[in-house]
């Protein structure tokens, strides 16, 4: 049943009855139907909601109404190696994506599919965030037993044998399963692929009937029938290399064939595979936070970058398109941010080394290929390195994070360095971003000589989080001043005028 709140414009002189008016909204540009009672006016909820950006909801019946859809949480107390802003909140399985076949996001964009590594560093610190909550209560695995007579030939010759710790499968002329019967979302197999000629099929029980997950050598991911999906597996980095192949199952069911993950019935192999472990489990934060540190690991440039490598047009009709192999600084902090916490958490000093390394791209200058610019003299380092500069508050927010946790945590004199030039800077350029009764996006209504680009209520809740940190970690009056003002500016809070 359709819903209709009502807003109280006048101050009340209540009589009995109501009294349907036509409201004429800004000399004509708009009429509606309202009510009248008395000296009241109420205007219809669908109208105040897209011209305010108002919400509301019910709940027993009291009527919630809320200035605009901002949420806040508590980012106090962060350190290098903590929670990330609040990260456990956030759920890359849920974006426009696919997972690849060693379980890295790729993004679908209009323009096409491509590894974005901001989206990457989401899925990772976000991972690292719920396995804080969790602690010792998750990545908890349930192994099964991966003996020869365990797996089932159920077409072709035999072609299994023991192989050390493990089970070695021989040609794709034949097959073999071993039955799972789980309920838990994750599979893991710990296995090496000899070459490109294998086959690895999960056979998953779903609402839509039983489905089969198929991953061999190759690139991309589509549906193979209404029964089978294929993702690649990109061979030439792994072959003859003990790996782990994961796969959030509830996940893959949800985008591969539209229906709710029920249980995994079975792992089926053909071809030349050895295959050390097979587990399952609820949660794998671990996994997924080394598989996001070793991505980076394997895919850092000459310059410690990640490249996008895909041509951007940031903004329409103000910037000029970044063609592909652009760099970003918030890709750079959030990477930063990730492999500190990845080296706390598994000791790979190989992470704190990228870390380092990630530094350099913080001093190319964007009109050579890197991310840092200029605001009035002042170094800006950049999400969006374009022409004319953009200065997107948030990502050169993030970017100054990872700074600020390298420096802590590797004492490093370069990170401490870079973060107190960036935060001078931003310290200098935050009334710029101040809109009044909200925060701008970026600074190209400056660099383009036109209106402003206001910043959706769900960033200026990331401004908000993002000064809140930066407040505590700096004692900043300034820094405090507007995060004050810009969280009141949420609850409708508006600047006086002259």
């Amino acid at each position: 049943m359709k819903r209709l709140m009502y807003i109280l414009l006048l101050y009340p002189s209540f009589v009995c009855s109501y009294e349907p008016i036509v409201v004429d909204v800004n000399e004509g540009r708009q009429i509606i139907d309202g009510i009248k009672k008395g000296d009241e006016i109420y205007f219809p909820f669908s109208f105040i909601k897209p011209y305010y950006e108002a919400y509301s909801s019910e709940k027993n019946g009291v009527v919630y109404f809320k200035h605009n859809n901002a949420i806040f949480r508590d980012v106090a107390g962060y350190t290098p190696t903590g929670n990330y802003l609040n990260f456990d909140k956030i759920a890359v399985e849920n974006w426009d994506n696919y997972f690849d076949g060693h379980s890295i996001p790729v993004n679908n964009f209009r323009w096409g599919q491509h590894y974005y590594p901001i989206s990457i560093l989401h899925y990772g610190i976000s991972h690292h965030a719920q396995k804080l909550k969790c602690g010792h209560n998750c990545d908890i695995d349930s192994n099964y037993d991966n003996s020869v007579d365990k797996w089932i030939n159920y077409s072709g010759q035999d072609n299994i044998s023991a192989n050390g710790e493990g089970v070695r499968f021989t040609g794709l002329d034949s097959s073999y399963m071993l039955k799972i019967n789980s309920s838990e979302k994750y599979i893991n197999l710990d296995l090496a692929f000899r070459n490109a000629n294998y086959r690895v099929y999960f056979e998953v029980e779903t609402t839509d009937g039983i489905k089969h997950i198929q991953l061999n050598a190759g690139s991309g991911s589509h549906s193979l029938n209404d029964k089978y999906y294929y993702v690649g597996v990109p061979l030439k980095t792994f072959e003859n290399r003990r790996i782990t192949i994961f796969r959030d199952l509830q996940t893959d069911v949800k985008k591969m064939f539209g229906a709710t993950y029920k249980s995994l019935l079975s792992v089926k192999v053909r071809g030349d595979v050895d295959v050390f472990s097979v587990s399952t489990s609820k949660t794998n934060h671990t996994r997924i936070i080394k598989r996001v540190a070793d991505w980076l690991l394997e895919k850092q440039d000459s310059l410690g970058a990640w490249p996008s490598e895909f041509d951007h047009m940031f903004y329409s009709g103000r910037t000029e398109v970044m063609k592909a192999g652009w760099y970003s600084a918030m890709a750079q902090g959030l990477a930063i941010s990730h492999l500190v916490r990845a080296h706390s958490l598994l000791g790979d000093e190989g992470y704190l080394d990228s870390a380092r390394s990630a530094l350099q791209i913080y001093s190319v200058p964007v009109s050579s290929g890197g991310v840092l610019d200029y605001y009035d003299s002042r170094p800006v380092y950049e999400e969006y390195p374009t022409t004319p500069s953009s200065h997107v508050l948030n990502g050169f927010i993030f970017a100054l994070l990872g700074l600020y946790d390298l420096q802590e945590y590797d004492s490093n004199i370069y990170a401490r360095d870079l973060y107190e030039e960036g935060f001078n800077t931003l310290e200098n350029i935050l009334p710029l971003y101040d809109m009044g009764n909200r925060s701008a996006y970026d600074l190209t209504h400056i660099s383009s000589k036109t209106y402003p680009n206001i910043a959706r209520w769900s960033y200026h809740a990331t401004h908000v989080h993002q000064l809140k940190v930066m407040m505590s970690i700096s004692k900043s009056t300034v820094i405090k001043e507007f995060h004050d003002r810009w969280y009141e500016y949420a609850f409708g809070f508006k600047v006086k005028t002259n």
